[in-house]
């Protein structure tokens, strides 16, 4: 039982088994079956509130804490029943003094009965395979058609459906609870620091063991031996395109105050989307830019498994058009898009004092040889042209990473991620174009 949900039920349902016998041979029938319905109130709440613990606090220790609290409520139920105060007695006999308190009981407590069963029957069931639970973007793969949205990105246990980014980051090693590939970093930059945040899809991520070109990146600026505090975030997340990208970065800026931020999308958004793409998904499935509280409350919402999973059965999947195949499927993000989502970083870290660093996407073949391939990869290229064009339109440095490895194969564990090797590499130009540009000693 390491999974602290499933724990919480086995248990909860074991101290509510073994309490029946003494409460009615400590406190009576009438006082026993208040015990029982006080007991079931007290794990329904629970089991309603451990969603939220396990989103506020994703250390386990913290998780099982919150478990052994609870189970310790319920056990002090039979066993304080029979007490010389009979605590079960009294609170029987004050309700019967009190015509309207029982009613109003009733109702209050076969509201929460019901909610905490509707949770425990879903997450029972998502865990025992029965059912799964609702993604942000339903696909059906067809012979020579990738959409990975939701097969490569959702079903990982490191990924969590998110009503604004449509999905992130899971708050857990090796995430911190900022969402970002690292450590904790203090939210008020330290004074003479120099933060940068590197935004980007997997290949910014990195591979779960780590050592990626952030990581890399981190350890070249050490070994310059700067003048002052250096910090560099990994804001990579696996499967993002540059409309997630520039909604993160809009997250974030605001908070983290960064000085310098490095933009590498191009690979998925260039990639197939079945049914539509990542701007129209998110508005027609209402995750569009809401209020601050909705936007809160959808979040909230999303830990809970009965309503993942009456959102899936209510959600029909987006399955390929008949007679579809790579060629015929539009991008996820259009060519238009990504360069008004690349502008927009710009645009909103220049009013924020923030320098941008675009960069191609990296990929084994070359544009030439991705041009003559089949399927959306020959769309590769033009993301790649349109980062080039952006970055003189807007005057902002780039990393030309794609030209920069070209024709290394070795550097390429397959056709779009790096080896650590590669990794290194790409951390060493990105180190060279900051202190071309003076933003790195």
């Amino acid at each position: 039982m390491r999974d602290p949900v499933v724990a919480w039920y086995v248990l909860c349902a074991l101290a509510i088994a073994l309490s029946a016998r003494p409460l009615v041979r400590t406190s009576g029938r009438r006082p026993a079956l208040l015990g029982l319905v006080l007991q079931m109130v007290l794990a329904a709440l629970a089991t309603l509130a451990l969603p939220i613990v396990t989103w506020w606090w994703p250390a386990k220790s913290s998780q099982f804490a919150f478990v052994a609290a609870c189970l310790a409520a319920l056990i002090a139920v039979p066993v304080t029943a029979g007490g010389s105060s009979r605590p079960l007695v009294r609170l029987a006999d004050w309700l019967g003094s009190r015509p309207a308190l029982p009613h109003v009981a009733l109702v209050a407590a076969a509201v929460a009965l019901s909610l905490g069963a509707l949770e425990f029957a879903a997450s029972s069931a998502v865990r025992a395979g029965v059912a799964r639970r609702y993604t942000p973007t339903e696909t059906s793969l067809a012979q020579t058609t990738e959409d990975w949205r939701l097969t490569h990105v959702m079903s990982d246990d490191f990924r969590e459906p998110d009503p604004v980014l449509l999905w992130r980051p899971v708050a857990r090693a090796p995430y911190s609870s900022q969402r970002f590939r690292g450590p904790e970093v203090a939210l008020a930059k330290p004074a003479e620091t120099l933060r940068i945040i590197c935004y980007g899809d997997s290949n910014t991520d990195g591979p779960l063991g780590g050592g990626a070109w952030p990581e890399a990146l981190a350890e070249v600026l050490r070994q310059a031996g700067a003048p002052r505090r250096v910090e560099v975030l990994n804001a990579g997340v696996t499967g993002y395109s540059s409309y997630q990208g520039e909604r993160r970065f809009g997250q974030d800026v605001d908070t983290y105050h960064p000085d310098v931020v490095l933009i590498s999308f191009g690979w998925n958004d260039a990639a197939n989307a079945i049914g539509a793409d990542d701007k129209t998904f998110a508005a027609t499935a209402a995750f569009q830019s809401a209020s601050p509280w909705r936007v809160q409350l959808r979040r909230v919402l999303f830990r809970y498994d009965a309503v993942l999973v009456a959102a899936r059965l209510a959600t029909a999947s987006q399955a390929v058009p008949q007679g579809a195949d790579a060629s015929t499927i539009g991008p996820r993000v259009s060519i238009d898009d990504y360069a008004a989502n690349l502008r927009a970083i710009v645009t909103r870290a220049r009013s924020a004092g923030v320098q941008v660093v675009l960069m191609t996407r990296p990929h084994r073949e070359s544009e030439a040889a991705l041009t003559k391939g089949e399927g959306w990869r020959r769309r590769v290229p033009e993301y790649s042209a349109t980062a080039r064009r952006v970055a003189v339109e807007m005057q902002v440095p780039l990393v030309d990473a794609q030209r920069a490895l070209d024709g290394q194969l070795a550097a390429f564990v397959d056709e779009s991620h790096l080896t650590r090797d590669g990794h290194r590499q790409l951390a060493g130009l990105v180190y060279e174009l900051l202190r071309e540009h003076a933003l790195a000693p």
